[in-house]
């Protein structure tokens, strides 16, 4: 029975011993590969705001640049239209000036110029020539004020334009800021999951090793602590089949003593049979005592052997029987004692080797329960920071590719192969997550803040209608009373309901009954009966 238990205790610390072991390397893979993708999410959230920030200060550079220089040319085409303007005014007022002149001078001097006709022909062709530069360049300064007014409102639409779509990129902008907000979150609980995880010690010297160089460090630790557990695993194997083989010679040697305490049993029942026999032939006249011994008894094998030691076997003589049988008993009296001491001592010490096993089996057992909440407990650190990798599947095979790769250029001579057997091999992800699932949900206590924050997303996500109806069913079912309530409430519900089409029945058939009863009356009312 013993050594049952002791094998299938060896079985069960083997497999243990097996499963933990591939469930660190598996957990070590997974770890990489989660810390290499927060990694990369966090290198593409730094690079996304410096490059956000960085055209952010270069739209608002340029877009100040270019509202100075549109509100520059603004004011010079302003500029310049003021100065047509004026200059049409001027123009326009020395055309006047020059239409009064022409006029006065040609009633004061009519008589005068009708007399110089070539000089009356001069003067009227320089005012022509006057007038028509003057309206030349009224025009050439109108079309000029046109086509600067046009430009300028292309100029202008060009300007809102541009602006429209600053706006728009602004607003882009802002919002993948506003998306990238967790950055600061998410790199707080990088820095608690390397210092939970690696050690990692947030002060100036340790900032500049990398993150690779803090998980080698890490697994340099955590294959030191297989090894050594290995190490105390052959151990321990070592110890217990030295044990067995020595329980196996044990009981080996207990039925050996357990034979020969049969043998002297039957030798002193023969020993006591042969006393009542020679005290028979004491009584038997005529029959010799040395005779009647001879004949009725045999020698057993522990006499004979008794005898070859030099023992001697005391015969049983006429008158003499009773000093034969008390020099017998005297001589087995000391082998029994010095049997039964032996006895005891082995007793003792196999008592004592057993409380060992015992003892053993018990740290033993502790050791599996330790390790067995250390699973539960990585498996819970490892459910809380899969909450942080974005699930995308080219990203997680880069991040694996290059993991392996840089994991066979550093790890080099310090990984340790670890073949798995069949039974290892045969575990599955989903088993090993249904295996430690069922503990998880039970130990939330060390992130039972992340789950109420992971509840509380829920109920964010959740439209007001939803949310009603949530707390509206935990109000009715979370109590036996209002479950009760409820079935009561609507029960009677139905009941007035059918009550009310009831009494509506009965009220729509007196209604016809009365006006049949009242037909007949009115009749006899309208002939004058």
């Amino acid at each position: 029975m013993v050594n049952e238990k002791v094998a299938q205790k060896e079985a069960e610390m083997k497999e243990t011993m097996d499963e933990k072991i591939r469930i660190y390397k598996e957990t070590e893979h997974s770890l990489q590969r989660q810390l290499n993708q927060v990694k990369d999410q966090l290198v593409q959230l730094q690079s996304s705001h410096d490059v956000t920030q960085a055209k952010l200060v270069d739209h608002n550079q340029q877009y100040d640049e270019e509202v100075a220089s549109k509100l520059g040319e603004l004011e010079i085409v302003l500029m310049d239209l003021d100065r047509a303007n004026l200059k049409i005014a001027h123009l326009e007022g020395e055309n006047e000036v020059l239409r009064k002149e022409m006029t006065t001078s040609h009633g004061k001097n009519v008589e005068r110029e009708w007399q110089d006709p070539s000089v009356l022909l001069e003067r009227a062709q320089r005012l022509e020539a006057d007038v028509t530069r003057l309206m030349a360049e009224t025009d050439g300064l109108k079309d000029q004020l046109r086509d600067k007014g046009a430009a300028y409102a292309k100029r202008v639409s060009e300007v809102e334009r541009d602006l429209a779509l600053k706006n728009l990129n602004v607003a882009e902008l802002e919002t993948k800021l506003t998306e990238y907000e967790d950055y600061e979150k998410i790199k707080d609980e990088l820095n608690v999951f390397k210092s939970i995880e690696l050690d990692w010690v947030p002060d100036a010297k340790t900032n500049d090793h990398p993150l690779e160089r803090l998980l080698l460090d890490k697994n340099k630790r955590l294959q030191a602590e297989v090894t050594s557990l290995k190490v105390d695993y052959t151990t321990i194997s070592d110890e217990l089949s030295a044990t067995r083989r020595e329980r196996d010679d044990l009981q080996n040697r207990c039925t050996q003593q357990q034979d020969l305490i049969g043998k002297l049993e039957d030798d002193l029942s023969k020993v006591n049979n042969i006393r009542e026999t020679g005290k028979e032939a004491v009584q038997r006249p005529g029959l010799d005592p040395l005779s009647a011994l001879v004949a009725d008894a045999k020698l057993s094998p522990y006499d004979a052997s008794t005898a070859a030691r030099g023992t001697p076997v005391t015969p049983y003589t006429a008158g003499g029987s009773d000093a034969g049988a008390g020099e017998g008993n005297a001589s087995i009296v000391p082998i029994l004692t010095s049997q039964r001491d032996r006895y005891r001592q082995k007793n003792l010490e196999l008592e004592q080797q057993i409380r060992n096993h015992l003892a053993t089996i018990s740290e033993l057992r502790n050791d599996i329960e330790k390790l067995k909440s250390d699973n539960v407990t990585l498996y819970e650190k490892l459910r809380y920071t899969q909450s942080f990798q974005d699930g995308t599947a080219a990203a997680a095979r880069r991040n694996e590719g290059s993991w392996r790769g840089d994991r066979s250029r550093d790890s080099g001579d310090h990984h340790v192969n670890i073949p798995l057997t069949y039974d290892q091999k045969r575990f599955t992800q989903d088993e090993v997550t249904a295996k430690y699932q069922t503990a998880y949900e039970g130990r939330l206590d060390p992130f039972r803040q992340f789950h109420k924050q992971e509840e509380a997303r829920r109920l964010r996500n959740m439209n007001p209608a939803e949310r009603a109806t949530l707390n509206l069913t935990r109000l009715l079912a979370g109590n036996k009373y209002t479950r009760w309530f409820f079935v009561v409430y609507s029960l009677m519900l139905h009941m007035l309901v059918f009550a009310t089409l009831y009494k509506l029945s009965q009220w729509e058939e007196c209604r016809h009954d009365h006006e049949n009863l009242l037909k007949p009356r009115d009749f006899v009312n309208g002939t004058g009966i």
